[in-house]
């Protein structure tokens, strides 16, 4: 059932507004991270932000299959959402261990900065990857407000 067949307003361009301002917010705190890690930290903190970033998203990237636009588009049910939801974690959960595994592969065990930040940004990664996933079923029912929300949200808090 969508937000037109609830007899919620549906208005293409106020989900448009939202969405993309929602997503301008989230770029905007994203970039607001890196600079006070920059002002507030060394070169060095820096460095791992940046290593941490260059290391787990190429790799959680990859591991969501387009889970998100696959949800949101399936319209035949061929699947379950929790078929989806299962998927999403084991590729997490695989996305997470390799990750680990390229930490101590080209790191080592004895780099206790560089590890605490790959994990960190796992963690959040995790997070991120299950909340995606709810982004393709609120699009599946035309909810748009509630992903802009979500980003609204993650913006303030961080994630």
């Amino acid at each position: 059932m969508t937000k037109a067949d609830k007899g919620t307003s549906f208005s293409l361009r106020g989900d448009l507004l939202r969405s993309s301002s929602a997503n301008l917010l989230f770029a905007l705190s994203q970039a607001t991270v890196l600079v006070t890690v920059a002002q507030l930290g060394t070169m060095r903190d820096v460095g791992l932000v940046t290593l941490a970033t260059a290391i787990v998203t190429p790799i959680f990237s990859f591991s969501g299959l387009s889970l998100r636009e696959a949800r949101s588009v399936d319209n035949g049910e061929r699947f379950t959402t929790a078929d989806y939801y299962s998927l999403r974690m084991v590729t997490t959960a695989a996305a997470s261990i390799l990750c680990l595994l390229v930490l101590v592969f080209f790191y080592g065990l004895k780099t206790g900065d560089v590890a605490f930040a790959v994990i960190a940004y796992v963690a959040t990664k995790i997070f991120h990857t299950q909340s995606n996933l709810n982004y393709g079923v609120f699009q599946r029912f035309g909810r748009i407000d509630l992903v802009a929300t979500s980003n609204y949200l993650r913006a303030v808090v961080g994630g």
